[in-house]
Order: C-alpha cells, then sequence, then structure tokens
C-alpha cells in the first residue's frame, strides 16, 4: 500500500509542479526528486504484484504473473496516447499536467483492491511453518547470488530494448526522423497497443512450451528488430515506421510475458 501511495502522491506532485518561471532551477530539480520517487515505488510494487499472481495460479504460472506486464504496457499505451494528444498543436501548455493528476486517483482505486487482498496460499504457509525470512534480500546475496545476478542482467537487457525502442525511439523520431512530436508519440503509441495485444498469447504459449526457450527466441528477435527500428526510422516513411512496431511488439512480448515468472521462479518463496 506504501509504494502505492508513493506512486500516487508523486504523480500529484508532478501534476502541481510550479513552472521554470515561478520558482527556476527549483523546478527541474524537484521534477527529477518526484520521478526517482516514482520510480522507487513502481519497483518496489511492479515486482511483488507478479509474485502475487504466479503464487495464486498453479495451472497457467506463466500467463498469470504477466498481467503485471500486461497492464504495464497498457499504462505505457495511455501514458504514450496521452502524450500524443498533450503534443496536438491546438492543445494549450498545461494539459500535460492532467495525466499526472489522473494518476493519482488510480492510485487511490489500487490500495482499495490491495487492502481487500487476502495473501497467496504459499506464503501463508511459510509463515504458519515459521520459514519466512526476516532479511531476505542478505539471504538472496548469501545463497542464490547466481540467480541474483542472473535476473539482474535478463530485467537490464530487457529494460534497454523497452527504452531505447520506445522512451528514446520517439525522441529519435523526431530530432532524426524528421517526424512531428504528435505523430512520434503515434508511432510509440501503436507499439505499444501491439504490445498488448501480443502479451497474453505469448504468456499462454510459454505455458505450453517453456518460458526458457521463448525468452531465448525472443532475445534473438531484439538483436534482429533492434537495429531495423532505427534503420527504417531513417527512411522518414510514417508506414515503414509503423509497420515496423508490429515486430518491436513481438519481440517485447516474446520476452517480456514469460520473464516475470521465469525472474522469480529462480528463487524459494521465501526470499521473493
Amino acid at each position: 500500500q506504501a509504494s502505492i501511495m508513493l506512486m500516487g502522491l508523486s504523480a500529484v506532485l508532478i501534476g502541481l509542479l510550479p513552472t521554470y518561471h515561478s520558482i527556476g532551477i527549483w523546478a527541474p530539480i524537484m521534477l527529477l526528486v518526484f520521478r526517482c520517487l516514482q520510480g522507487l515505488a513502481v519497483a518496489g510494487e511492479f515486482n511483488g504484484s507478479s509474485i502475487f499472481l504466479m503464487e495464486h495460479a498453479k495451472q497457467n504460472p506463466y500467463f498469470a504473473a504477466s498481467w503485471t506486464g500486461w497492464a504495464a504496457a497498457v499504462g505505457m499505451m495511455l501514458g504514450s496516447f496521452s502524450a500524443m494528444l498533450v503534443a496536438l498543436p491546438a492543445m494549450p501548455a498545461w494539459t500535460w499536467r492532467i495525466p499526472f493528476l489522473i494518476g493519482f486517483l488510480i492510485c487511490i482505486c489500487g490500495v482499495y483492491l490491495r487492502r481487500r487482498f487476502a495473501e497467496t496460499p504459499e506464503f501463508l504457509s511459510l509463515c504458519g511453518d515459521g520459514l519466512t525470512v526476516r532479511t531476505p534480500l542478505l539471504k538472496v546475496l548469501q545463497k542464490h547470488r547466481k540467480s541474483f545476478t542472473l535476473a539482474a542482467v535478463l530485467a537490464a537487457a530487457f529494460s534497454i530494448y523497452l527504452y531505447v525502442g520506445n522512451i528514446f525511439y520517439a525522441g529519435f523520431l523526431i530530432h532524426s526522423a524528421h517526424l512531428l512530436s504528435y505523430q512520434a508519440k503515434l508511432v510509440v503509441t501503436v507499439g505499444t497497443l501491439f504490445v498488448v495485444l501480443f502479451f497474453p498469447l505469448m504468456a499462454r504459449l510459454a505455458d505450453r512450451i517453456g518460458g526458457t526457450k521463448l525468452i531465448r527466441l525472443g532475445f534473438l528477435l531484439i538483436i534482429l528488430v533492434g537495429p531495423a527500428l532505427y534503420l527504417i526510422a531513417l527512411t522518414h516513411s510514417l508506414t515503414l515506421i509503423l509497420l515496423i512496431q508490429v515486430f518491436y511488439a513481438i519481440a517485447d512480448a516474446m520476452v517480456g510475458a514469460p520473464l516475470f515468472r521465469f525472474i522469480n521462479g529462480l528463487f524459494p518463496a521465501s526470499v521473493r
């Protein structure tokens, strides 16, 4: 609950942030601080939710755990769509604040739901047997260093692909492919829309053929798609740029959908 509220408070503080003309250099400094707090809160909530889902579903664990990533993709899609609307020429300059203020209302809903959820049977069993660990991070670093390193490398590699193919990509389309700002945001929105569509399909596939195999194939596709995104952008063809988003999304979903279950499966429930 604390992590959800910190996300919401950070969002509303960003939405109410004074401008540079009002408080000078303190405006970007405060923006940086609030975004860092928001990122810290997301890190605390993001993986925990996938563990919660995974431990509740034993028959289709990849599909269950993938809903966290799917929800994140929906959030990125809505964020990109909001950025596209804000970038339209007719929009007033202050409209960028509205999505952040709405984010606070969503967090209130999240806290309401979280307070009504029961812990997973697996965790309750550990509590009943007295097998929980007081300092799980220390235990992981002592007993599960290889798993910890593998999890960090996989998460970092996938995150780099996400940000280079999504966040940074929008700026590249504006400055190097010479698209208008709203067009670049449209491309990113379409890409995340395809991710939302492919995520459940890839999660189901992971439950059938195994998450490890799908992740390996996904990273091979990432190696091909990553450079292709930027090469095709230099054609300045909006049609081709939109088309490559399909392949960006397939690679994203092939790795992202099974990654939550795979990483959490590296560790016993007592230290997850």
